[in-house]
């Protein structure tokens, strides 16, 4: 159980972290670079445009 919980908050943590990179990006006019569910690099602009990497 305590698996579960751990990996619960670490899953969330992850998550908020992209959501505040999202929001500096937006603050300062910059993007977000990350890899997306085919493990490609992408940015992503402030816009919700997303353009591949590689």
């Amino acid at each position: 159980m305590e698996n579960d919980e751990e990996k619960d908050y670490l899953e969330k943590r992850i998550q908020m972290a992209g959501e505040f990179a999202r929001l500096e990006a937006k603050i300062y006019g910059t993007y977000v670079v990350y890899m997306d569910e085919y493990e490609g690099l992408v940015r992503e602009f402030p816009d919700g445009t997303i353009v591949k990497i590689r």
